[in-house]
This record gives C-alpha cells, sequence and structure tokens, in this order.
C-alpha cells in the first residue's frame, strides 16, 4: 500500500529520490499524501478505505472519520436548500477567462458544460480544463435576513467532468460541524488534513536550479530555486521566471513576487524547455544571482 501512495506523488524526480535514499514516511504522514494527491474523489475514497484495512487502530478510526465527511458533503453539496444556486464556472486553461453560469441543479450545471462546448465546439479541453461548481446563498430581503457570506461549498472536476474536490464552508472538518471554528491548528492534537501540507520531503534540487512546477491555480511555470541546504523540506522557494522582476531584468525585485510550491509539485527543468525570451531573461537572472552570492 505505501507504494501505490508514494506513486500518487505528481513529481517524479522526488518519488526517485524517495527511493534512492530510503526515505520513511510515518502511517500519519502517507495518509495526508493519499489524501492531498489521489487525482479524483473516487480514487481518494477507494485508496483510503484500502488504506484502513491495515492501518492502525487510531489511523483506522480516523480514516472512517475523513471518508464519511466527504461523502456527507458531497451528499449535501448536490442538494439545494431554499434560496440557493449553482454558479458553474468554466476554464479550458489555467491561464483562459472564467467563463460562469447560474444553474439550478447539479444535473443541470453538469448538462451546461456539454451545452457550452456545443455552442462553442472550437474551445479544446486538455488535462488542465477545469470545472468549478459553487453553491452559493442569494440574499432574499426579508426583514428579518442578516448579512451573511454567500458562498457555502464547491466541487471541482475534470475536463471528463469526474469529480477532484469537494469542500464545504461550514461542515469543513471530519470531527464535526463547526470543530475547527473552535480549535485552533497549531494547538489541535487531532489528526486531520489541514496539517497534511506539514509532511516533509527529501529535496532533489539544488540552490539556483532551474525548476519546473505547479502552481495554486494549475498553471506550469518556472523559476530559480533558493535552497540554502539539503534539509527534507514541505516547499520550495522559488522565484518565478514570467514575474515583472524578472521580465524586466529589475533583479532586485524578484524575491517580492517569489512563491512556495510545494515539493510534490516541482520538477527539475532545463534551459532548452523555456522560450526563447524566457531563457535570455533566465541567464541574466542567473548570472546576476551568481554575482551576487559572490560579493
Amino acid at each position: 500500500m505505501k507504494d501505490t501512495i508514494l506513486r500518487l506523488l505528481p513529481s517524479r524526480a522526488l518519488r526517485e529520490k524517495i527511493r534512492e535514499v530510503g526515505y520513511e514516511f510515518t502511517e500519519q504522514e502517507l495518509l495526508f499524501i493519499l489524501y492531498e494527491y489521489a487525482p479524483t474523489f473516487d480514487e481518494r475514497m477507494t485508496l483510503l478505505e484500502r488504506f484502513a484495512e491495515t492501518a492502525s487502530p487510531e489511523i483506522r478510526e480516523t480514516v472512517g472519520l475523513i471518508t464519511a465527511w466527504q461523502r456527507r458533503i458531497f451528499d449535501a453539496f448536490r442538494v439545494l436548500g431554499e434560496g440557493e444556486v449553482y454558479e458553474l464556472h468554466i476554464k479550458d486553461t489555467p491561464e483562459s477567462y472564467d467563463e460562469t453560469y447560474l444553474c439550478g441543479s447539479y444535473e443541470a450545471a453538469l448538462h451546461y458544460i456539454d451545452l457550452f462546448y456545443e455552442e462553442y465546439d472550437f474551445t479544446e479541453k486538455g488535462d488542465s480544463t477545469r470545472y468549478r461548481i459553487e453553491k452559493r446563498r442569494i440574499y432574499s430581503g426579508k426583514p428579518d435576513e442578516a448579512f451573511n457570506e454567500d458562498y457555502l461549498a464547491e466541487c471541482v472536476l475534470d475536463q471528463h467532468k469526474r469529480v477532484l474536490t469537494v469542500d464545504d464552508n461550514v461542515d469543513n472538518s471530519p470531527y464535526g460541524m463547526g470543530f475547527c471554528e473552535k480549535q485552533e491548528c497549531d494547538t489541535c492534537e487531532k489528526i486531520c488534513w489541514h496539517h497534511g501540507r506539514d509532511v516533509l520531503f527529501p529535496c532533489f534540487t539544488q540552490n539556483l536550479d532551474l525548476v519546473r512546477f505547479e502552481d495554486y491555480k494549475g498553471a506550469v511555470r518556472y523559476g530559480v530555486n533558493f535552497q540554502w541546504d539539503d534539509s527534507p523540506a514541505d516547499c520550495l522557494c522559488v522565484d518565478p521566471l514570467d514575474s515583472l522582476a524578472v521580465r524586466y531584468h529589475s533583479f532586485e525585485n524578484a524575491g517580492d513576487d517569489h512563491d512556495h510550491p510545494p515539493l510534490p509539485l516541482v520538477e527539475p527543468a532545463s534551459v532548452e524547455e523555456l522560450s526563447e525570451e524566457m531563457r535570455r531573461d533566465y541567464l541574466a537572472f542567473l548570472e546576476y544571482l551568481r554575482e551576487t552570492e559572490e560579493t
């Protein structure tokens, strides 16, 4: 089961590094990796249940809470309450315009995706295509209705309309509604997916290496890694090559636009992958950084 979980990590370089050094993860860390990097909702549920079969009693109990919670919020998501509506978002690529449509049911939102591509038949779906369905509250204007945020929950689907993730703004913890509002993450001792980003991985890059990474929008970007030692880490510190500071050679300000991509979303990159313009910017930036280190 451990090998199955580690194969979920998107970064091939990271997977190879883990095998090379024999890096070991705790049972809890494996649970976090599984939850975070299982590609779809259904695969996540299936793998969690398989993991629970051989897990320790504490982890088995936690997995049961997580799977029940995820199924509960997905079931609730597909039902509209009074004064609620779905807002469908369609993005062919992370950089494309966010097309939005209001829908009266979950099934209608799924069908409207098909109608969109029938209308815009020149649009092509790809691996980075995402559909986000948000459930929102409509303000009725009744005298006794107080101010409240309208965002309730969301579901993200891939280009095949497979559910990837489901999130609920109220029921946001496997330990019950309202739990996270009463607890502080840094002092809470419960096993919870909120701590999944604390997992440390062996580093496979060095200082000033060129890397390719996926940002929080799903866009693939390039940057220069800043890493002063080879200690295990959860993320890197990267100056992206598409930042204004690098593009306009204001290199002293490049750190203002730095990013922290999770290590599982990073791969080493080569200069040959860059566009001609980005390659010129990168080489000039690298020369500046090396000169700065020497002074």
